[in-house]
């Protein structure tokens, strides 16, 4: 790419804000990081399989990650990425409406019969 200089002195600024991490602050940044993901993909799988558990895991890390938001580092975004994470949020809000306040949602709570 061609050098930017307004992109270095950002980048510069940026860096001059940032704290050192110690090892264990990245240690534990990682284990949530793991146990997030773990749990998403289990709440990912459980909605398209009607899990009830994960329809309550799905409600509660959209809650928790809400307050997350102002311990974010600085950042620099695209247009693209902006509007791509305002359709992702409004798009968690719609499966949030459907799961629990549309006809849907009594295959979370209705157990299936088995039939030989």
């Amino acid at each position: 790419m061609f050098p930017d200089e307004t992109l270095e002195l950002v980048t510069d600024f940026v860096e001059t804000l940032e704290e050192d991490w110690s090892e264990l602050k990245m240690f534990l940044i990682v284990g949530l990081g793991l146990l997030g993901l773990l749990l998403s993909c289990y709440s990912f799988i459980g909605l398209l399989l009607f899990w009830n558990s994960a329809r309550l895991i799905y409600l509660l890390g959209f809650i928790f990650s809400i307050p997350v938001y102002p311990f974010l580092d600085i950042s620099v975004s695209s247009g693209t990425n902006l509007a791509l994470c305002d359709t992702a949020t409004v798009l968690s809000g719609v499966i949030l409406a459907l799961i629990y306040f549309s006809p849907v949602k009594t295959y979370f709570i209705e157990k299936p019969t088995q039939s030989i």
